[in-house]
């Protein structure tokens, strides 16, 4: 049976069930009025049952019930008074059914006598109908109305038809009547009783339900693996309805056990042996050895399953009570909860884990942000960063080698940004853009009017970088006149501007970087070696992109955050080897200018290795196609202007010149190499084409 607290809320759909049982009896009253009575009152007519003086009557008393069953139809949907109607009905019924006897024991012209009459089963109906009630006051009252009406049908027989008193049919009329309405009696109980335990089934499944889903919030929520264990056990005593309910847990092969309740148990409940008799089903013979009690009351009944994850048992949840013979419970239940407790404890675990994986991770990622966007986990690169770590906080020279695009000036930012000079100035300069005649003044400095323009004194850069650290880009095409100049700043840390007397002191950190081998330069006499070894004193190599091809995922998933701009773009593994395995002449900078030009090209979220293999082959082809054909259509129309070859050649050779320039940054040595030219013609050629290094 429910709780005393809960029986209201079975009152109140018990109550809901009366009222649409007595809706449904309002609803066939009207069917039956409306329906059924007409056609049997034109059967009997017609049948010669009723005599023609009647019909003023019996369509009187029809429309006088049809009126009276709509107006309780109409006050029961709106909820008016029901038990006062309840009795109303009950008595109009019994009224219209004695009324319609008695007429219709007129009817004939030889009378049968009231208690004949075959109206008479519709005494039996409304008892029935009032035990559907599931009220007891209109069953003691139907009942007692009935036996009244029965016994005075039976006076009337004896007064106006003069019809002798039997016994026997008064009897077995009353006895028939108290026998449908007491036996609907006992089917309705059935019916309620039937309601009530399907109420507090569902009430008890939906009490497991919430408990299992605030089990499940609490696992979702609660970071403290004790207060979750904690919410298992009271719910399992609650759900399962034992006197206490706790959890013992162990760690590892010592078996030091842990004991968690939301009740106050003694040290006894904490047992490890408790964990094996559960798990072997052996709590009954436990109990018989060891006795638990609390507050003096001994236990007499113990429930345990164990607490599993993956293949080890780390625990057990139990339950018991104290009072009374051992009852029966959802051992299905049981186990679930057990389940639950098993998942907050694996849920901690992998919290715990987690937690220390981020830590070292953050670690990690601090120790790789310290090289700002230096990118790489292959095993090179690690050992490049381990090598700046070490080397950034000395004041020592540091020579920077790789090929172009493999990111020497990041590593010369690192180093600057690692040392104790992070916070002086960090001056770069490439020495292969400035034309020599120009390099020494960027260095150094120089006075005023030391050369044709030089309206005013300029600092250079060895002063600017004062207290911090200068780093010299592709320092392999410096003039070998300024080489020695470098040499002696190096050494004694001093210089005096072009055209000025006055000798400046600095405190500066040099860092170089260059792609040309300058030990074979130095054989060609175009580098000091004197200045070679200065510089080289801690050499850093950067690999090529080429010897590093496990870094190109990484590298790519940095430059498509930087780009994309909140879009996300994924390459297919495919064409994630696609990249891995080209030659990146260009290192990193290639890789990083293909990343743009896709993102140029294609909308698309996902990149394949044919949309690269299709860019590739665009980028080769567009460019040739693309010369071939301004060279071509530039002919057509030269050709058909009637155009002199001389100048046409001579103005193409000029363009390569100025391109040759433009690339070598001013330099005449390195842009008579490009152009394959001796530096003397290329000189002529700048004055014959009036062109300005």
């Amino acid at each position: 049976m429910a709780p005393t607290g809960e029986q209201p809320a079975i009152e109140d759909l018990l109550d809901k069930e009366r009222h649409n049982g007595e809706m449904l009896i309002s609803r066939l009253r009207l069917v039956i009025l409306l329906g059924y009575v007409p056609v049997l009152y034109v059967i009997r007519f017609f049948a010669g049952y009723i005599r023609l003086e009647f019909i003023p009557l019996v369509v009187g008393k029809w429309f006088l019930m049809c009126v009276m069953a709509y107006v309780i139809y109409r006050l029961l949907q709106r909820g008016y008074y029901r038990n006062l109607i309840g009795y109303l009905t009950i008595s109009l019924d019994l009224a219209f059914i004695t009324v319609s006897v008695i007429m219709l024991s007129f009817y004939k012209n030889m009378s049968t006598g009231a208690m004949n009459d075959p109206v008479f089963i519709l005494y039996y109906l409304v008892g029935i109908s009032s035990v559907l009630r599931y009220h007891a006051g209109y069953v003691v009252f139907t009942i007692t109305a009935g036996i009244a009406i029965i016994a005075s049908l039976a006076a009337f027989d004896i007064h106006y038809f003069h019809i002798p008193l039997d016994a026997a049919l008064l009897i077995d009329r009353i006895a028939a009547f108290v026998f449908f309405t007491v036996m609907g009696v006992s089917f309705t109980k059935i019916i309620k009783e039937s309601i009530v335990r399907g109420y507090t089934l569902m009430e008890r499944h939906l009490k497991v339900i919430d408990a299992i889903l605030d089990i499940g919030r609490k696992i979702a929520s609660h970071s403290e693996l004790n207060r979750s264990l904690k919410t298992i056990t009271l719910k399992t005593r609650e759900l399962l309805q034992f006197d206490v309910s706790w959890m013992v847990l162990h760690e590892g092969s010592s078996w030091q056990s842990t004991l968690i309740s939301g009740d106050t148990l003694p040290e006894a409940f904490n047992d490890p042996e408790l964990i094996r008799a559960a798990e072997a089903n052996t709590l009954n013979a436990y109990l018989a050895k060891r006795c638990l009690t609390l507050n003096g009351r001994m236990a007499t009944e113990v429930a345990g399953t164990p607490v599993v994850i993956g293949q080890g048992v780390v625990g057990a949840l139990f339950a018991a009570r104290f009072d009374g013979a051992p009852k029966a419970y959802n051992r299905s239940l049981f186990c679930t909860l057990a389940e639950h407790a098993a998942i907050c404890i694996e849920n901690a675990r992998l919290l715990q884990q987690l937690k220390n994986e981020t830590i070292y991770l953050h670690k990690q990622l601090d120790d790789l942000s310290r090289f700002e966007n230096i990118i790489g986990t292959s095993a090179i690169m690690r050992e490049v960063f381990a090598l700046i770590d070490k080397v950034a906080g000395t004041e020592i020279p540091v020579l920077i080698l790789g090929e172009s695009g493999t990111g020497k000036e990041l590593v010369a930012q690192a180093l600057h940004a690692l040392s104790r000079r992070k916070e002086g100035p960090f001056i770069k300069i490439n020495c292969a853009a400035i034309p020599s005649e120009l390099l020494e003044s960027e260095l150094f400095g120089h006075e005023k009017g030391a050369f044709t323009g030089a309206a005013k004194t300029r600092k250079g850069r060895f002063e600017l970088a004062d207290g911090g650290t200068l780093f010299l880009d592709e320092i392999g095409d410096m003039d070998i006149g300024l080489q020695g100049k470098l040499l002696r700043i190096l050494q004694e840390q001093e210089f005096e501007r072009v055209g000025g007397e006055v000798t400046l002191r600095v405190d500066v950190r040099l860092i170089t970087a260059t792609n040309q081998n300058l030990e074979e330069r130095i054989r060609k006499g175009a580098f000091r070696e004197d200045l070679f070894y200065r510089i080289n004193t801690l050499p850093i190599r950067l690999p090529p992109l080429r010897e590093r091809r496990e870094d190109i995922p990484l590298l790519v998933r940095h430059f498509l955050n930087r780009l994309c701009e909140g879009k996300t773009i994924e390459f297919t593994r495919s064409a994630m080897e696609h990249l891995a395995g080209k030659e990146w002449k260009g290192n990193v900078r290639e890789l990083e200018n293909l990343i743009k030009r896709i993102l140029i090209i294609t909308d698309k979220e996902v990149i394949s290795e044919e949309e690269l293999r299709a860019i590739d082959a665009g980028d080769a082809a567009g460019q040739t196609e693309a010369s071939s054909s301004a060279i071509r259509e530039h002919i057509r129309l030269q050709v058909h202007n009637t155009c002199s070859v001389t100048q046409e050649l001579e103005g193409i050779e000029r363009e390569f010149i100025a391109e040759a320039l433009r690339l070598s940054g001013g330099n005449l040595r390195k842009a008579s190499a490009c152009l394959g030219i001796p530096k003397s013609t290329l000189f002529n050629k700048l004055k014959k084409y009036d062109i300005k290094a």
